[in-house]
Formats: C-alpha cells, structure tokens, sequence
C-alpha cells in the first residue's frame, strides 16, 4: 500500500507531517491527521482553517547595514 503525506493538525496548526497508508490503524496522540494534498506543499508551521492549509507569512527582509 502507498503512504501519503499527512498533517497532524493542533489546535489548527500544523505540528507534523507523517507518511501513512490512511488504512493501518494509526492516530496521533493529540490533534487530528488531514491528508495533505499534493498540491498544497504544507509543512509544519502551516495553518490548517476552514478544511484549507494556510502557509505562514514571508518574513520580513532584514536590510542590511
């Protein structure tokens, strides 16, 4: 079986990323696991709200002296 690349979301953050079959039994231990969509390319410190992954905002670019 193909694993995929899942979220473990908290509190409606991003706190890992797993690869798992989405068949073997398997929860994390707090928050919930949402399948990331290959398309979306979230990661950890992603929002996840209203069923959506949400990238953090770019840093602010530091000037140089």
């Amino acid at each position: 079986m193909d694993a995929s690349s899942y979220a473990v979301v908290v509190d409606g953050q991003v706190v890992n990323v797993v690869l798992w079959d989405g068949v073997t039994a398997w929860e994390p231990a707090q928050g919930e696991a949402v399948l990331i969509p290959s398309e979306s390319g979230a990661s950890i410190g992603w929002s996840y709200e209203d069923g959506e992954f949400v990238a953090p905002p770019e840093p602010e670019p530091v000037e140089e002296a």
